[in-house]
């Protein structure tokens, strides 16, 4: 099906829909599956085969927001329909969302101001929100619109207040991601005392990512200036998988 409404269509492929809207495309949910798209103004109404109808603007259907991949996450299609379903409570540079504007203020993570996305999808960022090892550690929202910040914030606080167990338990299964069987129990160590803790990415659905760094310059060859490896896990803390960021 291609439905076209003033450079928004939608697009079926093998992978399911694609929304194609100024220029840009993002995967449409499975649990979502659109048969019309109509238009107002600046709003696109998105109507599904269940008579559901989702209304937003084009800035706030174009973010993707970040989830743990399908194969290491048995709850993929329900986060990802949640998350596409917030996109009308996105703040955005094409529409005003009531109230996004209004500071959220945390007993531990103080004022957080929810802003349109920058370039790498962050709708809030508290810079030094914990410390581990001697440095802050900052919390990043990954295209989280602020009712979804709020209902997070427990969790979130929840992991500041346990960062040297969140940190163990994500560079050991970076270790193990990586290791071969001529390491050692001393290079194990090694790896972990050799790698701190940078920043907590917060996915819509719960899930986050850990970005670590290599205090001590000990795997340069492994990761190359400039990138660094971040561990992703469940809600409830388990580590499910290591993508290499730049």
């Amino acid at each position: 099906m291609s439905t076209p409404a003033e450079s928004v269509r939608v697009l079926d492929t093998d992978d399911g829909q694609v929304l194609e809207i100024g220029g840009r495309s993002r995967p449409i949910p499975r649990r979502f599956r659109v048969t019309m798209v109509t238009r107002e103004a600046n709003r696109v109404h998105l109507h599904s085969d269940d008579g559901r109808v989702l209304v937003a603007s084009p800035a706030q259907l174009s973010v993707v927001p970040y989830l743990v991949p399908a194969q290491d996450n048995p709850r993929y299609e329900e986060q990802d329909e949640r998350a596409f379903l917030d996109a009308p409570n996105l703040p955005a540079a094409d529409i005003d969302v009531s109230g996004s504007g209004v500071p959220l203020s945390d007993p531990v993570l103080g004022e957080i101001v929810v802003r349109v996305p920058s370039v790498m999808g962050y709708t809030a960022e508290v810079p030094e929100a914990g410390t581990f090892g001697g440095r802050s550690v900052s919390v990043l929202f990954d295209a989280v619109s602020r009712a979804r910040i709020e209902e997070l914030l427990p969790a979130v606080r929840d992991i500041l207040a346990d960062l040297p167990a969140v940190h163990e338990a994500a560079v050991g299964y970076l270790w193990e991601w990586g290791r071969d069987d001529t390491d050692t129990e001393e290079d194990r160590a090694r790896f972990v005392a050799g790698f701190g803790l940078e920043a907590v990415t917060v996915y819509h659905s719960g899930d986050f990512g850990i970005d670590l760094s290599d205090d001590a310059g000990l795997f340069e060859q492994a990761f190359m200036d400039g990138y660094w490896p971040k561990v992703h896990c469940r809600a409830d803390r388990t580590p499910v998988a290591v993508t290499v960021e730049s």
